[in-house]
């Protein structure tokens, strides 16, 4: 598809659609995201809702100091979602596959090699990207009761979605 066409654009960016789509006043939201560029959670959630904690990090990675942040924002400041986004070619997740070792990098690729490992050898990136959302979600409830115990009581969500970098599109995850 065309971007634009005589000058004007036709796609509108994630960012623009989510803006659309989410009324401005909607609580605080909590994302957990791999870090690329525009257009990503970001760039454009304190645009959308004002107040937004965004924890960018590679590999959408959970460890000590990601749970307290997502614990502080849900129990504290009142979010009332948590989106763990992931993506498509994620530079993370294909590094994690291919068992690169380098400086502190080795150390948070080692929180996604459980996914890689509990997967078929020859799964594409994207899948084991996928897998890997799905398994942050699953870390934040088990290692978090605040957060767990939010949830069954109906107080959060906590979902996971990718996001598409070739089209721009968003897919909810069950």
């Amino acid at each position: 598809m065309r971007d634009s066409y005589q000058g004007k654009r036709l796609r509108e960016t994630f960012a623009e659609k989510l803006a659309r789509l989410l009324p401005v006043s909607s609580p605080l939201r909590p994302f957990l995201d791999a870090s690329i560029p525009e257009p990503w959670p970001n760039n454009f959630s304190i645009r959308v809702w004002g107040i937004s904690l965004t924890h960018g990090v590679a590999g959408n990675i959970v460890n000590e100091d990601i749970l307290g942040s997502l614990e502080y924002a849900c129990n504290v400041a009142g979010a009332k979602l948590i989106l763990v986004l992931g993506h498509t070619a994620c530079g993370a997740v294909t590094a994690a596959t291919q068992r690169v070792e380098l400086g502190n990098i080795t150390a948070l690729l080692s929180k996604i090699t459980p996914v890689v490992d509990s997967l078929e050898k020859g799964v594409a990136v994207d899948e084991v990207a996928e897998y890997n959302v799905k398994h942050s979600i699953e870390r934040i409830r088990k290692e978090s009761a605040i957060l767990k115990d939010m949830e069954q009581a109906g107080r959060i969500l906590i979902k996971g979605a990718m996001y598409d970098v070739a089209t721009g599109k968003v897919r909810f995850l069950d």
